[in-house]
Parts: C-alpha cells; structure tokens; sequence
C-alpha cells in the first residue's frame, strides 16, 4: 500500500508541474473574478516565462492562448497588457510559423494601434514584439524546429505588410 501510494503521489506531482497544467492553471486565475491583483499579475509573469520556453509557448498556443491573451489586452490594464504583449513576444521568438499564425490571430492593426498607445512601456514591448516577430520571418533567428520549417510558405508578404503598416503610422 505504501508503494501504491508513492507512486499516486508521484503522479500527482508529475500532473501539478507538467507545462500543461501550469499553462492552464495561469489561465484559471487570469480570469478567474475572485483572484486578487497580486495573484493574477503573478499568473501574468508566469506565463511570459513559459512562453520563453519551447515547450510552454506551443502549449499556451495550443490551449487557445492568442486569443485569451488577446482578452488580457482588452482588459485596457497596464500591468495585463505588458504581460500579455511579452508574452506573445516569447512565443514568437525563433519560431516561424507561430509568428505566422500570430500575426495573423492578432493582425497587424490591432499591434500597430497598441504601439501607438500614449504609453511607454506598452509601445517599447509592442516593438520588442514586432521585432521578434520580424527576427523570426525573416530567418534572423535561426532556431531549428524540425518539420516547422515545411509548415510556413512564404512569409515575404507578411513581412511586407508589416513594414508597410509601420511606415504609414510615420
């Protein structure tokens, strides 16, 4: 009994701290009414960490992530909205075809306008995203991930885009 029991526990520890979970729990309190302040902007910072990692950005992505960070955004909180731009930000970072996907979740409208905000932080994380995103379809930043690479035609016209709408906000 003694060994069933360590090997449940041990399974529980695994579930707790496994990406999956973290991912997921981070979500919970983000939007979750009964959080406190604190709570919810240490779920933020946790979650620009996990995107950092591979393995935490492909699974806050595959959880619905652009578009509940998305919701951050829209929550017109300062300390969200950093959290939920850097966030993005890792999760573009080296890898081309969620910066793909990203681009076209988010559009480039919508981070044009957040770049334009009359805040400081808030546009420099905005270009700090734009310039991940562009490192990554660019081939700048030459990180390999594997079958990725056949995923993503040809990113020329997003690049394209991208540039054209940053120079009209001039």
């Amino acid at each position: 009994t003694l060994r069933r029991l360590g090997a449940e526990i041990q399974g529980k520890l695994k579930t707790q701290f496994s990406t999956d979970s973290r991912v997921q729990n981070m979500f919970d309190i983000l939007f979750d009414e009964e959080s406190d302040k604190d709570k919810k902007e240490k779920a933020a910072n946790n979650l620009i960490v996990l995107a950092r990692e591979d393995a935490g950005a492909e699974r806050i992505f595959q959880n619905n992530g652009v578009a509940l960070l998305l919701q951050l955004i829209d929550t017109n909180k300062t300390e969200m909205i950093l959290a939920a731009i850097r966030t993005l930000s890792g999760m573009c970072t080296g890898h081309k075809a969620r910066a793909t996907a990203i681009v076209h979740l988010v559009g480039i409208a919508k981070l044009c306008s957040l770049m334009a905000v009359d805040h400081e932080e808030i546009a420099l994380a905005t270009c700090n995203l734009f310039q991940c995103i562009y490192d990554s379809l660019s081939g700048e930043d030459k990180r390999e991930h594997g079958k990725e690479e056949a995923l993503v035609l040809d990113t020329t016209k997003d690049l394209k885009a991208i540039m054209i709408a940053l120079l009209d906000m001039v």
